[in-house]
């Protein structure tokens, strides 16, 4: 499919999405409406031919597309109507950009496709209130227990928590080195055992933003993405993407929304 002209894509598009108008009324999430459900149908929809992602591997929900590809996709997907995708924009922009470069394979084949088709949805847990404006100050601890590691502690500002079934998460796990090496990535779910979310009313109805408390969390150790003590590595990777508007393509009114 990397060969596909613009009519083409065109065309493909055309037989599984509507064409926007100058009477189409695009869904915007916030003030209240927070309906999931167009976004889950529009990726359901384009997952099959990969074409939301389309530089990810066919394998995971995309078709390998070239840059020059992506880059035409994306300009013939804006001829058509495509939801809000912000609940979803953390997990296509930004942690499966960083799963294909830091996650294993079997990372990548359990959380890549659920991602791409809209089945998952992630937060990211970066934030915390006394680590101020340096995301090296991670306080939140993860010990090691066999192979299983025990979290603990508090995350704040995460947006999408409310709505997450994944949250990527930046943990310290060795407190005895500097702060940018002691840190880990972990991959947690949001429905276990110890973790707690805390909506943050907003005075716009918005409650996207969350405090979210950790307490005596088990994972596994196969929910750690990439090395111990690599975790800055990682989220350098993630931010990057984030700084690079990952996720923001589609999107309600078609503009890029804040990540």
């Amino acid at each position: 499919m990397n060969d596909l002209t613009e009519e083409q894509i065109r065309t493909e598009l055309a037989l599984i999405l509507d064409r926007r108008s100058a009477d189409t009324r695009l869904s915007t999430m916030g003030a209240g409406s927070d309906d999931l459900d167009e976004g889950r149908r529009y990726l359901a929809n384009t997952v099959r031919d990969g074409w939301h992602v389309p530089t990810w591997p066919r394998e995971h929900g995309g078709q390998d597309a070239s840059a020059h590809q992506n880059s035409l996709i994306g300009r013939v997907l804006r001829e058509f109507v495509v939801p809000d995708l912000y609940p979803f924009a953390i997990g296509l922009g930004m942690v499966g950009p960083a799963l294909l470069q830091h996650g294993t394979e079997v990372q990548q084949r359990d959380w890549l496709k659920p991602i791409a088709s809209g089945e998952a949805i992630w937060c990211q847990m970066f934030s915390e209130p006394e680590a101020g404006s340096d995301l090296a100050n991670v306080a939140l601890t993860a010990q090691q227990d066999g192979d299983e590691w025990i979290l603990g502690g508090q995350k704040t500002w995460t947006s999408r928590a409310m709505w997450a079934d994944w949250a990527i998460c930046l943990a310290r796990t060795d407190p005895t080195q500097p702060k940018h090496k002691g840190l880990t990535m972990f991959a947690i779910p949001m429905s276990l055992s110890g973790v707690e979310i805390r909506p943050l009313m907003q005075m716009n109805r918005d409650a996207h933003f969350s405090e979210v408390f950790v307490d005596g969390a088990r994972i596994s150790d196969q929910c750690r993405i990439g090395d111990v003590g690599e975790g800055w590595r990682v989220a350098m990777t993630v931010l990057a993407h984030e700084r690079a508007g990952g996720g923001s393509r589609g999107g309600g009114d078609g503009n890029a929304r804040g990540l």
